[in-house]
């Protein structure tokens, strides 16, 4: 795994975040929204780290403003000699060590701590910091990537075309539509985002299954209802198609796949004539090749888990 393709969990608000790729976790550096004294890991490191602590983490973090001037230089012969002017009040600078909340220790000094100096001798380390942040207790994770995932992983294995077709001839097309679900789900992993992919496919099944109902009962309603069905099919199709070839840019995947404008044309001609055997051809093959060319990724894919 590159570091461009690297998962990263961060720490947000007190709170375990992610995954989201190393791009999507350097922007948020950079914009500010999450700081350099934020904790992150990824499948390779022992523990969580501090993002400062990170080189290539640690050059995403934006440069601080500079700090306030210094104050202003009394003018000489202003005191003394008879002057009636009072002396300045002192500056009410922090309070010492031994009073700041979080720090470990007495006046005499701070309590001995894992950045201590070493004794003479030794290399140099940081000094212990005078308050630490309260991190939440993560555990690191013993391998892999942390128990908490957001979704089952997406196995990319090759489906039996013929298999696909009879079962879905049995099912009157219920089991081709939740293999279409499901390779749609996966490509959306693959290309490491959500979209509304899952939308689109509820409302066109209960568009299509109302449709079919209000039919039987008010016609006019169901041919709209039916037309709206159609409309929500192909917006479906479309965004199943962008985040497929997403997938396979991101993966850089060698395989011979049909173009998204083919499939477009196949689904849009098969609705159009579907009240003809024609239609229902064109749809049927525009279904085959879907389901070939997940056994083509598959195949350049390789047994990978996303």
């Amino acid at each position: 795994m590159t570091e461009q393709t690297a998962q990263w969990w961060y720490e947000n608000d007190g709170q375990q975040a992610g995954p989201i790729a190393a791009g999507t976790l350097h922007g948020l550096i950079q914009s500010g929204q999450v700081r350099a004294s934020a904790r992150v890991w990824r499948a390779g490191m022992a523990n969580w780290e501090q993002i400062a602590r990170i080189p290539e983490l640690a050059a995403q973090v934006p440069a601080t403003p500079p700090a306030a001037g210094p104050a202003a230089i009394e003018p000489p012969g202003l005191t003394g000699f008879g002057s009636e002017r009072a002396a300045p009040a002192p500056a009410q600078g922090p309070a010492p060590a031994a009073e700041q909340p979080g720090f470990a220790g007495t006046a005499a000094g701070p309590a001995a701590g894992p950045f201590d100096q070493p004794a003479s001798g030794a290399s140099p380390r940081p000094a212990y910091p005078a308050a630490q942040p309260a991190y939440p207790a993560y555990r690191a994770p013993q391998q892999g990537y942390p128990q908490a995932r957001p979704q089952r992983p997406a196995v990319f294995e090759e489906l039996s075309i013929g298999t696909l077709i009879l079962l879905c001839v049995v099912t009157f097309g219920v089991y081709g539509m939740i293999k279409f679900f499901q390779t749609g789900k996966a490509y959306e992993q693959l290309a490491g985002r959500e979209s509304r992919f899952a939308t689109y496919f509820w409302l066109y099944l209960g568009l299509s299954f109302g449709s079919f109902f209000v039919n039987l009962v008010l016609p006019p309603l169901g041919l709209a209802l039916s037309l709206a069905g159609a409309v929500l099919g192909a917006l479906t199709l479309f965004e199943a198609l962008k985040v497929r070839d997403e997938g396979v840019r991101r993966y850089q995947v060698n395989a011979a796949i049909t173009t998204e404008s083919t499939h477009k044309v196949l689904y849009i001609l098969g609705v159009a004539l579907s009240v003809v055997l024609v239609g229902v051809i064109l749809l049927a093959i525009q279904a085959v090749k879907w389901f070939e060319d997940w056994n083509q990724i598959a195949r350049g894919l390789g047994p990978r888990r996303f």
